[in-house]
């Protein structure tokens, strides 16, 4: 039996690793010529959109909003102690539009996984790009540094048990 699981496995891997470029999504390693991990100085015409304690969020004024023949409605950049860790592109919601954009990075990346049926995603070791698209609100692709996003999770929870142990003192 174990060695009818392996043959399986063998045959099996291989097929669905394949469907996926992890390697051309992590030499990437972002989109167009931003790239993670540049330090915000180096872009210019950003308009902040929100600042939290952790991030935040500044979109691109001056972005080419095209995917080939494909229409983006915008781009934004997320900084983590002043360098790039998320890039948001907002898509044109035409159905034709979406699915054409799916169509493109599946031909650069690879075959997207379909966990839910309204996101698709490419997870490399380095960075995961998602798409996703729900009906009432404009469909969005989300590029992040994997390294970057973990650190910038484990400081967020790192200073929410602080505020949870100082209001418990409190008590």
């Amino acid at each position: 039996m174990k060695t009818l699981s392996m043959i399986i496995l063998l045959f099996i891997v291989p097929i669905v690793v394949k469907g996926q470029n992890y390697k051309a999504l992590d030499e990437k390693y972002g989109f167009r010529e931003a790239k993670f991990g540049m330090p915000f100085h180096s872009f210019k015409k950003l308009v902040m959109s929100y600042d939290q304690y952790i991030d935040s969020l500044y979109e691109v004024t001056d972005a080419d909003l095209h995917i080939g023949d494909y229409t983006l409605d915008k781009i934004s950049y997320k900084f983590y102690k002043g360098q790039l860790y998320l890039i948001k592109i907002i898509v044109n919601k035409d159905y034709i539009n979406t699915l054409g954009i799916i169509k493109v990075l599946e031909k650069a990346y690879g075959k997207a996984n379909w966990p839910r049926n309204d996101y698709c995603e490419w997870k490399g070791e380095k960075v995961t790009m998602t798409f996703c698209f729900i009906k009432e609100v404009p469909s969005c692709i989300i590029l992040k540094s994997n390294k970057m996003d973990m650190d910038m999770l484990k400081e967020f929870e790192s200073k929410q048990q602080q505020k949870l142990e100082n209001a418990a003192k409190k008590l």
